[in-house]
This record gives structure tokens, sequence and C-alpha cells, in this order.
């Protein structure tokens, strides 16, 4: 079982400096057929490019490795790489890695009004047998954030996208929520 979620991450897309396509959200790419999109084996990213239009074949599905990605957009085999917004500003922190922008502003795939959004690893994993202890973390946690503790110290280390506020286990994973 899992405390109330923290972080959240919309994803993004890194492209090439000056964005010459103007890439800015799932939408841009299904419009455009000359875009061809990177996603990492096992993403949610190239579903949600399908899901908003996009063809299978402007979508290149390649292992989560960072130098695979990479080599793709380096070469010109791929305009925009898919993945969290973590993880790729992590890869611009690599001084190698020359030339390269996030897409700002960035819009993900929007599903019953809302964009969706990678909650899989910003909430603590609590055994079942201690809802007592999820009741305790998630009462502290709201305290937390109430009073700005949770987004600055979150802030220290680059991640400034937090869920929102209304946003709940419960909400996120149904079948799974005890």
């Amino acid at each position: 079982m899992f405390s109330e979620p923290t972080i959240a991450d919309k994803g993004a897309l890194l492209v090439k400096a000056g964005n010459s396509f103007a890439i800015h959200s799932f939408t841009d790419i299904a419009a455009n057929p000359k875009i061809r999109l990177v996603v990492g084996c096992g993403s949610t990213s190239g579903d949600n490019a399908l899901k908003t239009g996009a063809a299978k074949s402007q979508i290149l599905l390649l292992p989560g490795e960072q130098d695979s990605q990479l080599s793709a957009i380096y070469s010109g085999g791929a305009d925009a790489i898919s993945a969290s917004k973590t993880t790729l500003s992590a890869w611009l922190k690599d001084p190698n890695v020359k030339g390269l922008e996030l897409a700002k502003p960035f819009t993900g795939y929007v599903e019953k009004g809302r964009e969706t959004t990678i909650y899989t690893a910003i909430a603590i994993a609590i055994r079942p047998e201690d809802a007592v202890l999820r009741d305790l973390y998630n009462e502290n946690l709201k305290k937390l954030r109430a009073d700005g503790t949770v987004d600055k110290t979150l802030a220290k280390y680059d991640f400034t996208d937090l869920a929102p506020k209304d946003v709940t286990t419960r909400e996120l994973w149904v079948d799974k929520y005890r």
C-alpha cells in the first residue's frame, strides 16, 4: 500500500536547441507527420502519443538508456525524446549532453479533463499490515505540505512538480487501495 502522492511528473520532451518544429505537446507531434518521437521501452509516452493521434510510424521505441535515445536525436533519427521531466532534466546536467533543451511549455496527454501524470514512484510504500503508519504518515505529510516544508525540501533536489493536493492514492489506484 502507498502513502499519498508527493511528487508529480507529467513528463517532458527533449528537443534540439531552438525547437525548430515548435513541439510542445503530443498533439503537436500528431499534427506534423515529419516529427519522430523516441520513447523508452515500457514507457507510457508512446501510448499517450498514439492516443493523441500520432501515427505508429512517428514513434521510435528504444531501450530506456540515455545513450541510445540521445544517439537517435543527435543522428537525426528523431526530433524529440519523451520521458519524465526528472529523467530528462538529469540528462541535461551531463556535461556531454549539448545542443538540447526541454520543450517549454509542455502539455502531456489529457484524459478526462486532466493532464495525465506519472505517479508511479512518488509515494512511500508501506506494508499492508501497517495502515496505522500510513495514516500517521499522511497526516504529517499534509501538515508539512501546508506549511511549505515539502516544497522547500523537494526544490533543493530539483523536484519542483508537486502532486496536486486533490489527488489521492485512493483515486490513483482505485482497485489496489486498502
